[in-house]
């Protein structure tokens, strides 16, 4: 509620009254002035009647040292009001006669020519009113006429308690008066209005209607205008009241078909890659074309079937991402990971295609860790796509990959001298199924997905995507993201042990391995999906030779190990509870090495993999337990 002194009447009166004060204070000032000088003039004017009056008598006196007459005459005087001493002086500085309350200057005097002993009294605090007596028109004596310096004052003192007192009750008067007439005529009406005002809360849409008088003020049409607007109110409240109940329906009617869409997606993108899967195995395969079977024309068609294929799987995976992102169903699943080797690993299948269009490639690293816990399936994705892109809109000059780490951060800087992007476009292309326009779709191919899903990526490892690019000179990608502390993050991958980091300080960038025979590798899944089997057959076999058995039970394992005890197995099974002992007492009675499909952190697993299986991480836990 306001206080009293900041309702707009109040204030106004305080204007008003203050200017009123002002002129008040101003005209009873000239007033006082006025009565004082007044007061001086007619003050004056008795000493100059006492002057007339009074020389010629005295000029004869003085003239014939009578000193009667002069003392009778000195004696009215002083017994005039307002004159409190008189002093006679020749003009050589001689008394002629002295009465009565003097200047402290009188004291000084050349001689005496009356007997004035015990007469005279002294004060500083006088005024004087002089005048010289003649004699045939010649000045033979002057007369100082005493009067108190706050004579004037002290004649008008009475006056100005009246003209003060006059005053404050004026003042007393025209304030109640002010308070009166301010309050009823705009304070009243204004809280009316206010009031009103406050009727029309979000808690209470009714019409108010403003009672008005029959006086015709500003404040009365401020009224009626009130009214019109309080019923125009509720009737658009009334309106978007009901407009909003639509959109809320809409609302939920939009969110439910994006729940059917990306259910929709989700599942005929899985249906997709059930037939695609197999097609691009076979077609990987048949280009292979070991026994020459196949004419140069089929090779070429396999390889269409093969490209085409793999894209249509990259925009399926993208689609899937997609759905799960707007879902909110990804989750990160972080490992101990060997951050060296994984960006040697990925950035060295991009060599072929930086090649085949005579790109300075360029690899970089600055870690002071090779060892660093993150999601390794998800930071693959991320900077497939950064250096991807980069290779695909560079026509010339140099695309540079760097892994930098810094005390609390891992930077990926992906830089090329590519086509570049306008500053005004660079928000844009982390929209979903957004290019720059129709030429770049054309031109570059791509569904806009691909930076989106990055982007999204990025900040569930509480990074970013940073983007600087000039057009037509190049850009540079950067994905940032937090380190993690190796002692908070419950890791599914067990650490790896010192002597495995030494075996690969001597990695290359710009080495690849030479194949080796691991004919003799006894790889063993237990798994009852046939395509799963297939694509890891096929892998391990085109790259390596591995063989791989499926069996479809842990017993049939068993016996096919008891069949040649002293050989290493590497058994890979879906991570499933009930299985725990009996792989246990599997692992304690033959040399097994367990990989588990899915997600686990118990201690019988000597590697954990997910869905969908990453096959070069595959190969390599197969490389080292051997």
């Amino acid at each position: 509620m306001n206080s009293l002194t900041s309702f707009l009447g109040i204030l106004l009166f305080k204007k008003i009254f203050f200017i009123y004060i002002i002129f008040a204070f101003i005209i009873t000032g000239l007033e006082i002035n006025s009565k004082y000088n007044l007061t001086k003039d007619n003050l004056i004017r008795e000493f100059s009647i006492i002057e007339k009056t009074s020389s010629k008598e005295l000029s004869r006196g003085v003239f014939n040292f009578d000193r009667t007459r002069v003392s009778n005459i000195v004696n009215e005087i002083v017994n005039t009001n307002n004159i409190v001493g008189v002093s006679i002086k020749l003009l050589d500085n001689e008394v002629v006669y002295q009465k009565g309350l003097l200047s402290t200057k009188e004291k000084s005097f050349k001689s005496s020519s009356f007997d004035v002993k015990n007469k005279v009294l002294y004060d500083d605090e006088l005024n004087s009113y002089n005048y010289f007596l003649q004699s045939n028109s010649k000045k033979i004596a002057k007369v100082s006429l005493y009067y108190e310096k706050n004579i004037v004052f002290n004649l008008i003192k009475n006056d100005l308690i009246i003209i003060g007192v006059a005053t404050l009750a004026k003042f007393i008067v025209l304030f109640f008066l002010f308070i009166y007439f301010i309050y009823h005529i705009i304070t009243s009406p204004l809280k009316k209005i206010i009031e009103a005002t406050r009727q029309m809360d979000n808690k209470n849409k009714a019409y108010v209607n403003l009672d008005n008088t029959k006086d015709y003020t500003e404040l009365n049409e401020l009224a009626d205008s009130f009214n019109y607007m309080s019923k125009r109110i509720f009737e658009e409240f009334t309106k978007v009241s009901k407009l909003n109940a639509k959109l809320k329906k809409q609302k939920t009617d939009l969110v439910e078909a994006n729940e059917y869409k990306n259910f929709f997606l989700a599942n005929i993108s899985h249906e997709l890659k059930t037939p695609l899967n197999p097609i691009v195995l076979i077609s990987s395969v048949m280009l292979k074309n070991k026994n020459s079977e196949f004419s140069d024309k089929t090779i070429e068609d396999l390889k269409i079937i093969n490209k085409s294929s793999k894209e249509l799987k990259i925009l399926i995976d993208d689609i899937l991402d997609l759905t799960k992102i707007e879902a909110g169903d990804i989750t990160l699943n972080y490992e101990n990971v060997n951050i060296k080797e994984l960006f040697i690993s990925l950035t060295n299948i991009f060599k072929q295609s930086a090649q085949k269009k005579s790109l300075d490639y360029e690899i970089s690293l600055n870690l002071k860790d090779d060892y660093q816990i993150l999601d390794a399936r998800r930071f693959n994705q991320i900077c497939r796509n950064l250096i991807n892109n980069a290779i695909k809109f560079t026509n010339e000059g140099f695309v540079k990959v760097e892994l930098i780490e810094t005390q609390t951060q891992l930077k990926v800087n992906v830089i090329d001298s590519g086509i570049g992007i306008k500053k005004e476009n660079i928000k844009k292309i982390f929209t979903s199924f957004k290019q720059l326009d129709a030429s770049t779709t054309r031109k570059y191919g791509g569904t806009g997905l691909g930076l989106a899903i990055s982007k999204e990526l990025a900040k569930l490892h509480d990074g970013d995507i940073l983007v600087e690019s000039v057009e037509n000179e190049g850009s540079c990608f950067s994905f940032i993201f937090d380190k993690k502390d190796k002692s908070n993050i419950s890791c599914v991958l067990k650490k790896q042990k010192k002597d495995d980091v030494k075996n690969k300080e001597n990695l290359q960038i710009n080495s690849s391995d030479k194949k080796e025979n691991y004919c003799n590798i006894n790889t063993i899944i237990i798994n009852n999906d046939p395509l799963l089997f297939f694509k890891l057959g096929v892998f391990l076999k085109k790259d390596e030779e591995i063989k791989l058995t499926q069996l479809d039970t842990l017993i049939k394992a068993e016996e096919l190990i008891k069949k040649d005890t002293s050989s290493k197995y590497i058994l890979i099974i879906e991570v499933m509870p009930q299985n725990k002992e009996y792989l246990e007492k599997l692992k304690s009675n033959y040399s097994i090495s367990l990989i588990g499909i899915g997600q686990s952190s118990d201690d019988v697993y000597d590697y954990i993999m997910n869905k969908p299986i990453e096959n070069e991480n595959l190969l390599t836990f197969i490389k080292k337990n051997s």
